[in-house]
């Protein structure tokens, strides 16, 4: 089963309330270019992101390129969860898949892919994605076998 967990594309500033904000012109790139990275190479069966609104609109660049392939969101995967308990019910969820892509938040992304690999957490950058390998969705099983880090900011023109 391959595993691909990403973390949204930049968010606008704390003007509004955590789980209403929006990506920028830039997060919407970013996540245009992961789309473009990881579907060229992997085929989800399932597609599922937090209830925010950054990772939904960060998961629409993805469900813009393959509108075939189911979409899930998912109330236990939003900064304040736990990893363990989120790897835990997804497994329950999901366990029949070949390829299950996430799109979630910091700390939890890196918190998911630390209990997969059976490492320490290591921050994901923006729209950032790892694809992790692994038989079964359980702790310190899987492998990371991929990883994508688009543009993190705009270019300068001068």
């Amino acid at each position: 089963m391959k595993i691909i967990l990403i973390r949204h594309g930049e968010a606008e500033g704390f003007k509004v309330s955590d789980n209403n904000r929006k990506l920028t012109p830039l997060g919407h790139k970013q996540a245009n270019q992961t789309a473009d990275y990881i579907l060229g190479r992997y085929q989800p069966d399932m597609m599922v992101s937090s209830p925010y609104v950054r990772a939904m609109q960060t998961l629409e660049s993805f469900t813009d390129l393959m509108p075939g392939t189911g979409v899930k969101t998912l109330d236990y995967i939003t900064p304040a969860d736990e990893a363990k308990e989120a790897v835990k019910k997804m497994s329950d969820e999901f366990e029949e898949l070949n390829c299950l892509l996430v799109v979630c938040h910091m700390p939890i992304v890196a918190n998911i892919a630390a209990t997969l690999i059976g490492e320490r957490a290591e921050d994901y950058s923006l729209a950032e994605a790892r694809v992790i390998d692994t038989e079964v969705m359980a702790a310190d099983l899987g492998t990371l076998v991929d990883r994508f880090i688009p543009n993190q900011y705009e270019q300068c023109l001068f």
